[in-house]
Order: C-alpha cells, then structure tokens, then sequence
C-alpha cells in the first residue's frame, strides 16, 4: 500500500476521530517511524494542510526573501569552512564504507544528530521527558544513546581491541566518527556500523517490544553481521566486492 505522489499528512489522519489512521500508517511505512508518528499529538481544530514558506512573515514564497536566504546559507558556508569541510569528508566516509545501506543510513542520521532519540523528540513535543529509556538518568542524546550510556558502553568494552581503545573520548558524535574513520581500518569500521546499528536496533526493541539483549548478544551480533556481509560479496578473486 502506498500513497500518491502529491499526498498529504490530511490523507493519514481519520476525520470522524481527528486520530491517526494507524492501519494506513503502518501500511506506508517502517515500524520506527510508524510508532513515532502514532505518538505525534494531532489538533483538534481540523485546520487544512497549507504550503508556509518560512522567510516571509505571511508565509508566501517571494524572488527577495529566496534571494537573502541564499546570501545568508553562503555567508554561513564561509564563515565554517573547516566544519563544513569535515562535515563533506564524514559524510564521504559514510557511504564509501562497504556496509548495508540500513547501516550507512543510521550513521548519516546519527552525523546529522537527526535520530528521534528522547531528547529530539522532547524538543519537538512529542514526548513528555527527555531522559535515556534505557538508563533513565540522562538525556538522550545520539552519542548518549549510541556511545556514552553506561549500557552503550558495556557493549564497546566488549568489542575488538580497536574500539576498546576509543572508550575514554568524549566528544560529539559526529566528531567521534570523523577519528574513527581516519584512525580504524575499513573492515574494524564495517563492526563500528554494525555495532552501533545493533544497540540502536536494542534500544528501539526494548522501547517498542520490551526486549532487551544481552551485551554479548549485541556483540556477537554485530560480528557476525560483518562476517555475512563479507561472505555474500565476495567476489570470485576472492576480494569483497563493492556494493552498487
């Protein structure tokens, strides 16, 4: 089941309740982002869907208005060139790696700190505190939840000598991938993605099936993931082939 091209949020909402059509929900997407848009609070005002250009005080698009956002994205370029520099070479990075797709997507959200992880959906209003479902003690940021959390962290400690060595940096997430990826080989990067998809698979099943894997589980998991991957492109050299 899908929606049409020029479908609106309207289309998944049920009038006669002003609730989610969660049916149509799960139907047209993934169970992470079906259960997120379930717990999205509706209005009851049933006000129409509009299109709101947001650099215009009455929300209609304007050549001026396009025209000074533009002048104001070049200026900020300019003014990060290094950030925005190592931001280029992450993001490279990422999608050079010879991993799943699932894996490079996770970690492209987790650069961009785009995961609806406690803390983001708390400053969306969507969720009521922003603490770590799973320590309850902090809020959940991407490296709270992917690297720093004392259950995160039992899982590395458990991993390749490689990673164990990275315990003791505190840092941003997105900087901790930058020097993982110019200090760790590709095949010790392919168990970072793979581990790293593993606890956030872990966090979300504890979350939405109350189930909660074992920091070896989780380990072992990630290693053989990579161990499969290798194996399925193989190439008849012998070589790992690159993904297309």
């Amino acid at each position: 089941m899908g929606l049409e091209e020029n479908a609106r949020v309207s289309c998944l909402i049920d009038r006669n309740s002003s609730t989610w059509n969660t049916t149509l929900v799960r139907a047209v997407f993934e169970e992470e982002e079906a259960n997120l848009i379930c717990r999205t609070p509706l209005s009851m005002t049933n006000v129409p869907d509009k299109m709101v250009w947001r650099c215009t005080r009455n929300g209609e698009f304007s050549v001026r208005s396009a025209y000074h956002l533009m002048n104001e994205m070049v200026d900020m370029v300019r003014g990060q060139t290094s950030a925005t520099t190592q931001n280029w070479t992450l993001w490279a990075s990422i999608w050079k790696i010879r991993a799943p797709n699932a894996y490079k997507m996770l970690l492209w959200r987790a650069s961009l700190e785009s995961l609806p992880t406690t803390l983001n959906l708390f400053k969306r209003k969507v969720v009521d505190a922003p603490y770590c479902p799973v320590c309850l003690t902090e809020e959940e940021t991407v490296n709270h939840a992917l690297w720093s959390c004392r259950s995160a962290q039992v899982i590395w400690g458990s991993s390749s000598r490689k990673l164990q060595k990275f315990q003791t940096v505190e840092t941003p997430f997105p900087e901790l991938l930058f020097l993982m990826f110019n200090a760790l080989d590709e095949e010790t990067m392919q168990e970072v993605a793979a581990t790293i998809y593993q606890i956030w698979r872990r966090r979300n099943k504890m979350i939405f099936e109350h189930k909660f894997a074992s920091p070896t589980e989780v380990v072992m998991l990630a290693q053989q993931a990579v161990i499969d991957f290798q194996e399925a492109n193989r190439g008849r050299s012998g070589e790992p082939t690159r993904q297309t």
